[in-house]
């Protein structure tokens, strides 16, 4: 799950910051915060897709067409950050456009400026392994893992500016790398070039500071810090 440089400058705002960025923007800034919807919530939008049996082909297009139908229909315009999670929101429209897709096949769309819009991470993301009978859950459990993964990126920029990149290494190695789960204190502080007399305080910083970044990236999608808490053990169910 190592970050990569695509999009590093993506997830500095909320999503509905992003939203209502949307509904107070004009030509090319409406096009940039399109771009970014798209990288931030297309991994969810295709495994739902995929786990409801559309083939890679048909949910690369449907994928697509699902981001043209929200502009078409202004429906993130129209959301309210009141009502609670965007990731709530976003499957809701997700659900009635599938029901609704060969009336939406039939119709024709307004793409205008945005037929060209940019889903090259999608055409060149490799799936790993199959894709469940339950959609819903694979809406999520995708959702957790692109939100995980931009943690991790902004955890390693972070650290790589500080001189601390063994702090990142070190979440990396206890929570993303099956093979070092098992490892001893002694073992683990030699892989990461630490002093075993010193790796538990280490280990406890670098937690500290993969927390802090992770609530602050669950923050950025619920409407008030009273959620934070329950997003975060959902978004971890979802990984079990």
């Amino acid at each position: 799950m190592h970050p990569t440089s695509t999009g590093q400058n993506l997830f500095q705002t909320t999503a509905w910051d992003l939203v209502q960025a949307l509904s107070s923007s004009e030509g090319e800034a409406n096009r940039d915060h399109w771009e970014e919807l798209t990288q931030r919530y297309w991994p969810a939008i295709y495994s739902f897709l995929r786990a409801k049996k559309w083939s890679r082909e048909d949910a690369m297009d449907l994928t697509q067409d699902f981001f043209f139908y929200l502009m078409d229909k202004d429906l993130l315009l129209k959301a309210d950050s009141a009502k609670g999670r965007f990731r709530s929101y976003l499957l809701g429209i997700l659900t009635r456009f599938i029901s609704d897709e060969r009336d939406r096949r039939n119709a024709q769309k307004r793409r205008g400026d945005y037929q060209h819009l940019s889903l090259h991470d999608l055409e060149n993301w490799q799936e790993q392994g199959s894709f469940s009978d339950e959609p819903e859950y694979e809406f999520h459990r995708r959702w957790a893992i692109t939100l995980l993964q931009r943690v991790l990126q902004r955890m390693q920029e972070e650290c790589k500016q500080k001189d601390k990149l063994w702090q990142y290494e070190a979440v990396y190695v206890l929570y993303f790398d099956p093979k070092s789960h098992k490892l001893s204190g002694k073992a683990l502080a030699k892989k990461l070039g630490l002093e075993p007399e010193s790796i538990a305080d280490k280990l406890r910083s670098a937690r500290l500071v993969y927390g802090r970044l992770l609530r602050e990236e669950v923050a950025k999608t619920v409407r008030f810090s009273t959620e934070i808490d329950d997003e975060i053990k959902h978004l971890l169910s979802c990984l079990k």
